[in-house]
């Protein structure tokens, strides 16, 4: 279990890899949470998956924990990509309110962070007392995308197509005035 100050605990996996080939380690680290997906409950999915070359040892040959934990928490702080826009933004401030974490990456799994149904429920209603969104969130957007990249898609496309609708109404109001 990882827990870094002001964050929830969270399941961490150190991958003993030998680095002589050039995988993309992203990706490697990628197929490997999709296999460890496929095998087990998605509450025993690692969050963290960091790759080492050697597995930190105590003086006593037991695995150094302290070591491991701190080397797991430098990756995980080295895994942060900011919101691009405000409602990526807007969308990180209120899971990272309602999680009690202090921030949330864009590409940070809701479910992977510490988020549960009855959290979810609780983010949709922050978003629809916030309008976020012009026409609405809904707790299947929230399962469907659960990062805040992928939850602020369809939320973006809302407000693109009433800003559309407005300029089709104002064109139309335009060329009927006299």
């Amino acid at each position: 279990m990882l827990s870094p100050a002001g964050q929830p605990a969270s399941l961490a996996a150190a991958l003993l890899v030998d680095h002589t080939d050039d995988t993309d380690t992203e990706q490697f680290k990628a197929d490997v949470t999709d296999q460890l997906r496929a095998l087990l409950p998605d509450y025993m999915v690692p969050s963290t998956l960091a790759l080492v070359d050697e597995i930190p040892l105590s003086a006593n040959g037991k695995v150094d924990r302290k070591t491991l934990s701190s080397l797991l928490n430098r990756q995980t702080e080295n895994s942060y990509e900011a919101p691009r826009d405000s409602i990526e933004e807007q969308i990180a401030e209120i899971w990272a309110s309602e999680l009690g974490v202090d921030q949330i990456s864009r590409n940070d799994n809701f479910f992977m962070i510490g988020g549960d149904s009855l959290a979810a429920t609780r983010i949709v209603q922050a978003m629809q007392q916030q309008r976020i969104s012009p026409t609405g969130v809904t707790l299947s957007m929230l399962f469907t995308a659960p990062s805040v990249a992928e939850f602020a898609m369809p939320i973006k496309a809302q407000w693109q197509a009433l800003s559309e609708g407005d300029k089709e109404d104002t064109e139309i109001f335009e060329e009927g005035s006299l």
